[in-house]
Order: structure tokens, then C-alpha cells, then sequence
């Protein structure tokens, strides 16, 4: 033999010890050792004693292949040499063969589990298949990319190895080995050895034509790739149940075209492969959700702070929360919905603190979800359950958020109508029937979810409705006949698009609120059983919450029921204001629903709040008659640049991730704030522009600026 194969008597038993027989073939057999010097493990192929000129030329040719290729992509070639006759080729040991893993894989899955281990074992058979095909693409393309390119010509699951450990990030698990029959291909059209290879994973062209090209390896990966993923082309079963189907009509399809014959110009490349299959790769719901977490800093949203994992385990690390609302909702059930009291009073007054929190608790739900609903790209939750909204105990201001979303492994951006999503079978209450059908559903299908958690809280049922209000205290049954069409709304299927939205459902609710005699006969019995339900329920929650919230709706009704005469509807524009120009008022760049400030400096220095509403019309409480009035910038703004300015406070508060509100109900609040502090804004010691607090509460239902968390918290209402 030559090609640098040297003769080396007694290397073998002399450099060597053999540790295992790991497998017999046709030229020979394939042991494990480890070398007595340095005690590094090895494979050495140990060819038969008979060696014919057409074996001896594929070995050649193996030697040559491996000893000009150092990647991880392929088996690294380590000696040759000729003992006794004998031919030795030591190399990278790896720990088993493709063939083996998927033998050993099949067998787990078809054990006989029950229907729930079989579906988490479907999960983790497809991430396990998914990485190993995605690998061995990986390791083709290195091939296919060598200038010039190789073709394997004998690529099949025993000729692919797997190691059983990798260290450092990124590194490959497979391998490719036995480059016997693989060759260069120098130029298109060039002519090669017909019928090579193993005949179920040989390319048809192989087989009588000698004019083809690296595409006869992508034949024989789309056969393996229907190995490892247990795909029939010529039948429509898939192992992996109707959970995956979508995957599954895309591996199909790609298989398809990868088996492509005779037109085998035609396949896809590794590249094209690779590319197509990226969107297929089973997410680790674990990181989705870190990742989700770590981008969203919101009061609505559950904070994150770190995600770690250790061996098997996986760790991530938030804001403590106190309850999630299954917890609430059962504990405020058993308080207040069936009292068993004899005072007709005491009833009435525990009916409706039942109604209150369960009204306060959906309207935090709601602003929550619009939140996530109405940033710059939308997110869908897709999991919004009791379970995943927590509660937290105590929040430090009137206009804290105890509710806060959580469980964001399975969210989602909504970039665009129309566009797809994954079909989930997952077996969850609260799902939107479209998930379950279909791939085109949208934000709504969150509404759903809030439908069913709306009829938890008021504790009624959406299949029968009337039969569960007749339960109610007759006082309040009006009170709940309101919330049937609403839920209705929400759960309408399957024309989910005609669901409400979430700054709908919030503009609705108004009407549910309890009114100020109501609010007062609670705090009037609160005071009274205070005691009872701290006792009873083992927390201080529902206690805290009630004091809170009253305090607020309280005093919310009180300046309302003050000012409410001086609130008229829309006026015309005023006409003391002259229609002289304003010069800069063209450079404002609103939208409709920013909030605008208007200063005019002038003998008595006046600030406006107004609302754009479009046009170059702003809608604003004159400061002098109380009156909600209608007028252009042009009109408004009637001096000239240097006695009159105008901002977007806005885009000065960069507060736009933060979620919208209609405008009716900003001016509500700017009007309300006005009247609480007679017209002056409070101020804070640090001189911070308290401007853009109020303006960030106003629009955003954000009680604090944002450049001021963690360091001086002002409350403006």
C-alpha cells in the first residue's frame, strides 16, 4: 500500500489498549482504546487481511479525505498504518452511531406510555431530532462549501456519529464519517462512479447516471430526515399527534423536495434547508419567557431579575407576588358571594364588596392586557389564565397595580393582520377556540380568555347567565344584568374579530361602577368586619385592597359629583380668541390622543392641557370658564413664538411603550386633577418638570415618571 501509509509493526498492542469492540463491517471492525501514554480515548479501524485494489483504493482515499479536513463537522483523522498486513485508521473516538440513536429513541417513544407522558415524550423526541438533523445539515454544508466541494456519496445513519458530550457552547454533537466513496466535485458535468453507496439511502441518479452532483447527498439526507422524524412521504402519519400538524405539513413538503427525482437539480441546498427549517425548531419555553420578561418593564407586567440553570433545573427570578388569582377568586367567594348572615343589612353591604372587588380586580386584569395590547408591536399572551395573573399584598401609592401578568412562555408578537401563529392543542380552559383551529387568529383571542376570567370574578356563568344572577342580591341584579352582553362580546365564536377590545371593554365598564352611596355603606361596613376577614382568610390582602381602592374611587366621585355641573359637552370655539397666526405651531408632530401643552407668557402666565384630536384641532379645559372647548393651534395660539410655546409632552416624557387611553377619559382626569389642586400641579423638591408627571398619568394610567422611579416617586393623583 502507499499514500503515505507507513508500516509500523507491533504499534498496536505496543501505543494501545483496547477498551471495547464497538462494531463489525465489511472491511472490517471498529474498537475503542486509549492510548497508554497520554490515556486520550480513540477509535482505530482495523481493516480484514485481505485487501483488494478496489478496497484499497476507497481507503486511500478515506486517508486522504480525512487528513486534509480539520472541522468539527466531520470525524477528526488522527494516524494511519499497516501492521501485519493489516491496515489501522485511528481517529476522534465518538461515543455511538446516528443509527443507534434513533434505534434507541423509537424505542423509548413506543414504550407504552400513558397519553400525557407519550405527549411530553413527542415534545422532547422532536427538539432531539430537530438538533440532530439540524447538525448533520450543518456538517453536509461544510462539505458541499470546500472549494471545491466534496460529495460524501455514502451518507446514511451509520456512516453519521454522535458523541455522547461536547464542551463550550455551540460545539457539535455530530459528526460525519467514511469518506470511502467521497470525491471533489471540480466542475459541473464532470463524470462519476455510478451505483456507490448504501442502496436505500442512494440517490436514484447514482444509480445509472454519472453525470450528477452534491445533490445526490441531499437525496440521502431527506432519507434520514425521515428517519429521525418517523416520516412516511408516500402516508399522512406523523408520530408527533395533530399538537405538531403544522410542523409536520412543512418537514413533509421538504422532504418531498428533497427526494426530488430525476430532476435532482432541483433540491434544495444546505443552505436553503437550514433556512427553512429555523422557523420549525421547537421553542424552549423557558428562555421565551426570559426573554419576554427581560424586555418588558411595566407596573402591568410581573418584574423580572434574573434566570440561571443549574444541571437539569431551570431558575428564573422575579418581583415576589403574593397570590395568583385563582387564590383570590376562591378565597373572595367563600368571604362575601353566600354570607351567612341574618342582617339584611350586613348582606347587602358584603354583596357589594363582593361586587367591588371583583370589578376592581377585572379593571387592573384589563389595563394589564391592554397594556401588552397597545405597545409599538402588540404581544398576545396566548396563556392568560387565573393561574398566570398574579396579586401582589400591598402596593405603596392609590394608583399602584396589584394585578400583574405572568407565564409568558407561549407569547407572541402580532406584527401585522393576517399574519400566522402557531396552532396550539394544549388542553387549557381558558383557550380561544381558534388557537385549537387555526394558525390566522390575532389579539382577540386574549379577550376570550378575559371573558371566562370576567365570569370567575363576578362569579356567573355565560351558559346561563340569568339562572346565576337570580342567586345575586336583588339590589345589585342590575348591576350584573349590565356585564351579560360585554362577556357575550367576548367570548363571540368564531367571528372573534367582532370581539370588543380591550380599551372597549375598559370605556364599558364605566357603567358597572358602583355609585358613591354604594362606596360609602362598604368603608361603613368594613370598618365593622375588618377583623372577620383578616381572620377568616388568613391575609391581609382583601383588607388592604378595600382600604385602598375605596380611599380612591371615594374621593375620584366626591370631586366628579363637585364638578360635574361645571363639565358641559362640546362647545364651539371661543370667540374672544383673535384668529392671528401662530408661527411655530406647525412643528408640533401629534397624533391623535397626545397631549398637548400650551404656556402663554404674557402679563399672567397661563398653562393649557388639551388633547389633539386630529386636523390641527385641540380639544382643552379653558382654564378661565371650565369649559371643554374645540379649537385649531392656529386660533389657539394666538401670539407670537416668544409669548406663546407649545409641546408634546408626549414624545418630552418618552413614555410611548406605555399603553393608550381614550380621550374622553384623559381630559376626565386632566379636568379632575385640575379641580383636586385648584389649578396648581404639585411640584417636588427636586424640581423635576412635574409637567410631565401629569401628563404621563393622564394619557397612560402611569402614576410615576419614568426618570424619577428608584429615586423620588411623586404622586400626581
Amino acid at each position: 500500500m502507499d499514500c503515505n501509509i507507513e508500516t509500523d509493526e507491533g504499534k498496536y498492542k505496543r501505543e494501545f489498549e483496547c477498551l471495547a469492540n464497538m462494531g463489525w463491517g465489511s472491511y472490517g471492525y471498529v474498537v475503542k482504546v486509549r492510548h497508554k501514554l497520554t490515556n486520550d480515548i480513540h477509535a482505530i479501524k482495523i481493516f480484514h487481511k485481505v485487501i483488494s485494489d478496489k478496497i484499497n483504493e476507497s481507503v486511500q482515499n478515506e486517508c486522504r479525505c480525512l487528513s486534509q479536513m480539520n472541522s468539527d463537522f466531520v470525524v477528526k483523522f488522527r494516524n494511519a498504518w499497516i501492521e501485519g498486513q493489516i491496515l489501522h485508521i485511528q481517529t476522534e473516538f465518538c461515543d455511538y452511531s446516528l443509527q443507534k440513536i434513533i434505534s434507541v429513541k423509537n424505542a423509548l417513544l413506543d414504550f407504552g406510555w400513558g397519553p400525557e407522558i407519550s405527549r411530553q415524550l413527542s415534545l422532547i423526541d422532536y427538539f432531539i431530532s430537530y438538533e440532530l438533523f439540524d447538525e448533520l445539515t450543518k456538517s453536509l454544508n461544510y462539505l458541499h462549501t470546500l472549494n471545491p466541494p466534496i460529495m460524501h456519496r455514502d451518507l446514511n445513519p451509520a456512516n453519521t456519529l454522535v458523541l455522547n458530550a461536547v464542551s463550550g457552547h455551540g460545539r457539535q454533537f455530530v459528526k460525519i464519517c467514511d469518506f470511502g466513496y467521497a470525491k471533489p466535485h471540480k466542475q459541473k458535468g464532470q463524470s462519476n462512479t455510478i451505483n456507490l453507496g448504501t442502496l436505500h439511502y442512494m440517490a436514484p441518479e447514482v444509480g445509472y447516471e454519472k453525470h450528477y452532483d452534491p445533490m445526490s447527498d441531499i437525496y440521502s439526507l431527506g432519507r434520514i430526515c425521515c428517519d429521525l422524524f418517523r416520516v412516511d412521504i408516500s402516508k399522512s402519519s406523523w408520530s408527533y399527534g395533530k399538537f405538531m400538524l403544522e410542523k409536520y405539513k412543512g418537514w413533509r413538503t421538504l422532504i418531498v423536495t428533497m427526494l426530488t427525482g430525476p430532476n435532482f437539480w432541483d433540491r434544495p441546498t444546505c443552505e436553503k434547508i437550514l433556512a427553512t427549517t429555523s422557523a420549525w425548531q421547537y421553542k424552549d419555553i423557558f428562555l421565551q419567557e426570559c426573554q419576554w420578561l427581560s424586555q418588558i418593564r411595566s407596573d402591568f407586567v410581573v418584574e423580572f431579575r434574573s434566570a440561571w440553570r443549574e444541571e437539569y433545573r431551570q431558575y428564573i427570578e422575579t418581583e415576589f407576588c403574593d397570590y395568583n388569582m385563582r387564590e383570590i377568586i376562591d378565597i373572595k367567594n367563600c368571604l362575601f358571594s353566600q354570607p351567612s348572615v341574618d342582617d339584611t343589612s350586613a348582606v347587602y353591604a358584603l354583596a357589594l364588596i363582593d361586587y367591588f372587588i371583583a370589578y376592581e380586580l377585572f379593571e387592573e386584569l384589563t389595563r394589564s392586557l391592554n397594556y401588552l395590547h397597545t405597545l409599538d408591536i402588540p404581544i398576545i399572551h396566548r396563556n392568560l389564565t387565573p393561574e398566570s395573573i398574579l396579586v401582589i399584598n400591598t402596593v405603596f401609592n392609590s394608583g399602584g397595580q396589584y394585578v400583574k401578568l405572568s407565564n409568558f412562555g407561549y407569547a407572541k408578537l402580532h406584527i401585522f393582520n393576517g399574519q400566522p401563529h402557531t396552532i396550539d392543542e394544549r388542553v387549557i380552559n381558558y383557550m380561544a377556540p381558534e388557537v385549537a383551529h387555526s394558525k390566522y387568529y390575532d389579539l382577540k383571542s386574549d379577550i376570550y380568555s378575559l371573558g371566562l376570567i370576567c365570569c370567575e370574578l363576578f362569579d356567573v356563568s355565560p351558559f346561563s347567565f340569568k339562572n346565576k344572577i337570580n342567586e345575586k342580591s336583588a339590589s345589585l341584579k342590575e348591576k350584573y344584568l349590565q356585564l351579560e352582553e360585554p362577556i357575550s362580546d367576548m367570548l363571540n365564536s368564531p367571528m372573534y374579530d367582532l370581539r370588543p377590545t380591550c380599551t372597549q371593554i375598559l370605556s364599558r365598564m364605566r357603567a358597572w361602577r358602583l355609585s358613591l352611596d354604594e362606596m360609602l355603606t362598604i368603608r361603613e361596613m368594613l370598618d365593622q368586619i375588618s377583623n372577620i376577614i383578616v381572620t377568616y382568610s388568613e391575609n391581609e390582602f382583601f383588607h388592604n385592597f378595600l382600604v385602598t381602592k375605596l380611599s380612591a374611587r371615594i374621593d375620584e366621585s366626591t370631586v366628579q359629583q363637585s364638578v360635574e355641573s361645571d363639565i358641559p359637552t362640546l362647545a364651539a370655539p371661543d370667540p374672544s380668541i383673535n384668529d392671528s397666526p401662530f408661527i411655530d405651531y406647525n412643528v408640533l408632530n401629534a397624533i391623535e390622543g397626545d397631549i398637548i401643552e400650551i404656556v402663554v407668557n404674557g402679563e399672567r402666565c397661563s398653562t393649557i392641557w388639551g388633547v389633539y384630536v386630529g386636523g390641527d384641532q385641540v380639544v382643552y379645559v379653558c382654564p378661565e370658564s371650565h369649559c371643554l372647548l374645540n379649537q385649531s393651534l392656529e386660533t389657539l395660539c394666538c401670539d407670537d413664538s416668544e409669548r406663546c410655546r407649545v409641546n408634546n409632552l408626549v414624545e418630552v416624557s418618552e413614555s410611548r411603550q406605555l399603553s393608550r387611553r381614550p380621550t374622553d377619559s384623559i381630559l376626565c382626569d386632566a379636568f379632575r386633577a385640575t379641580i383636586k389642586y385648584s389649578r396648581n400641579l404639585p411640584t417636588d423638591s427636586r424640581g423635576h418638570n412635574v409637567g410631565i408627571h401629569f401628563v404621563t398619568k393622564c394619557r397612560f394610567g402611569h402614576q410615576f415618571c419614568e426618570e424619577c422611579v428608584g429615586q423620588e416617586m411623586v404622586e400626581i393623583i
